[in-house]
Formats: structure tokens, sequence, C-alpha cells
């Protein structure tokens, strides 16, 4: 078992994500998304989630987050899996990141 400190970051959000039953997701539901028209997140929540995902997974000597496509596949998810409780709370998790941001800005 590897301990916490012997843990990158990436290797700790892999493990947080299995823990949180990413690894349990049909195939097809983290496939590529398909070409599409129709979008969930609007274009200011997709620019929010964006950012938090290259934040959280950024590009360095691997691809990040942006070059695994994580929104157009996490707004994928949105608009193919989830129902319309799991959207209203992750969207809200949206929300409450963008909060705490703009909150953090005026403080500073």
């Amino acid at each position: 078992m590897i301990g916490f400190d012997a843990l990158d970051r990436r290797a700790m959000l892999e493990r947080m994500a299995f823990l949180l039953g990413a690894a349990a997701l049909p195939g097809e539901a983290v496939a590529a998304p398909a070409p599409r028209t129709r979008k969930f997140l609007t274009p200011a929540r997709m620019t929010l989630l964006t950012a938090v995902a290259d934040t959280m997974i950024p590009k360095t000597d691997t691809p990040g987050a942006l070059d695994a496509k994580v929104p157009a596949k996490f707004d994928a998810l949105l608009v193919n899996w989830a129902s319309p409780e799991r959207r209203v709370e992750l969207v809200g998790a949206l929300s409450r990141i963008d909060a705490a941001a703009m909150a953090q800005a005026v403080r500073h």
C-alpha cells in the first residue's frame, strides 16, 4: 500500500476519483463526446469548469485535464447521464467555487 507521502497530485486525484466511483462508470460515459450541438453548461459555467479542471490537473510533462477534454466530457455527462438531481448538485458545486473565488478576489 502506498502512503500518502509517496503520492503525487495526479496519483492522489486518481485515487480520489476511484473512491468516488468514477471507475464504476460505464465506458461510454467517459468516452469522447460525440459531436453535438446540445450543451448543458452555459458559456460562463464552461469557462469556470475549464479553469477548475486546468487548475486541478494542469499540463506538465504529461497531458492535463484540458488535453483530455475533461470539460467537454463533463458537459456530455450532464446532458446524457446525470439525473436532474445530480445536475443541480454538480452545477451547485461550480456555483460555490465561483462564489468563493469572487469573495477571495474582493478581499485582495
